[in-house]
């Protein structure tokens, strides 16, 4: 492949993007769960920050394929789960209260925030990964 059919800014941006997008999507649930619990409909945060399964499988194939770390995975992981618990609970039922859902809800983003301070913790001092330099060595024949 030429160097000059390669733009390393839109690798950049793309993994940029990426990087920064199950965290997004975990506050923007953490928020609509707030606001529901305080009877505040939140129709256009559910529209900026909605997933759909398809997305988030998306999510977890790009984590795999650049070889993302932990915390990233983390989140993803919390948006599965509330999403998940979401579909079952508006199709088949959960059989609690509104108040125990809420504290259910609360539990699992208490428990997963737990855990995301855990092991950004323990990798705080690991070797920061050059994405982009990973991708130019592996896929692209440049010299980045």
């Amino acid at each position: 492949m030429n160097n000059a059919t390669v733009n390393k800014t839109y690798y950049k941006i793309f993994l940029s993007y990426i990087k920064y997008i199950p965290n997004i999507l975990a506050l923007i649930q953490i928020i609509c769960l707030i606001l529901s619990y305080l009877k505040v409909t939140s129709f256009a945060l559910t529209c900026i920050g909605g997933t759909s399964i398809i997305f988030i499988f998306l999510l977890y194939i790009i984590s795999y394929v650049f070889q993302f770390c932990g915390t990233h995975r983390i989140s993803l992981h919390y948006v599965s789960l509330i999403t998940g618990l979401t579909i079952f609970d508006w199709y088949i039922g959960i059989p609690l209260n509104v108040e125990a859902l809420y504290t259910l809800y609360t539990f699992i983003t208490g428990a997963f925030m737990i855990s995301w301070i855990v092991i950004w913790y323990r990798n705080r001092k690991n070797p920061k990964i050059d994405h982009i330099k990973r991708l130019c060595d592996n896929y692209v024949d440049c010299n980045c």
